[in-house]
């Protein structure tokens, strides 16, 4: 009897380690290194099957004087998630902060998602204001505000148009995954 109590504690420990070293999908060290800006990291506890951290950025950038900044200067970050398609193609979603200086993203038709740090509008394969084109495999949203720090996700490559063009290297996630990642967002202590 007392074999196997030890050994469901042993069990419940380990699993309860694992769960905290593997926030969001980042390691441990990943989730640190977000830590030591200072800013509140929000990240999502729901990651479609397949997606895995590509990428995570970490800048402490000191503010420069220049108009008004929070104490932790211009500290920011984006986690970058992605899977590889059948295809051969790639799909992705990224979350990133700035402290300041964020501009509207100038599309039509959004959705209001209420998360835990806000209400997001996104817009998923909207018309980009300026010229009315149509943006293809592009999820975008607007800034979000929450602790002095703004928040935003995009995913597909629609989104960063360099020349009114997308390549199309990188798919966009469905309109289901994106809603629930939002909503599903979450300030990691």
């Amino acid at each position: 009897m007392l074999k196997k109590i030890l050994l469901s504690t042993f069990f419940a420990i380990t699993l309860n380690s694992n769960v905290f070293a593997n926030v969001a999908g980042l390691s441990n060290p990943q989730l640190q290194q977000l830590k030591a800006l200072g800013i509140s990291v929000v990240l999502p506890s729901y990651i479609p099957k397949g997606f895995e951290v590509d990428k995570v950025e970490a800048v402490i950038a000191k503010f420069s004087g220049m108009g008004t900044a929070p104490k932790t200067g211009d500290n920011h970050y984006k986690v970058t998630y992605s899977k590889k398609l059948k295809d051969g193609k790639t799909s992705e979603f990224s979350i990133e902060t700035v402290a300041w200086g964020v501009g509207d993203v100038m599309q039509t038709n959004p959705i209001k998602v209420k998360t835990k740090i806000g209400e997001f509008l996104v817009y998923i394969d909207s018309n980009f204001v300026p010229n009315n084109k149509k943006l293809k495999n592009c999820i975008d949203t607007e800034w979000v505000s929450y602790k002095n720090t703004f928040y935003r996700i995009t995913s597909g490559s629609g989104c960063r148009l360099k020349d009114d063009v997308d390549d199309n290297s990188v798919q966009r996630v469905s309109n289901e995954d994106i809603l629930k990642i939002l909503k599903s967002l979450q300030v990691i202590k």
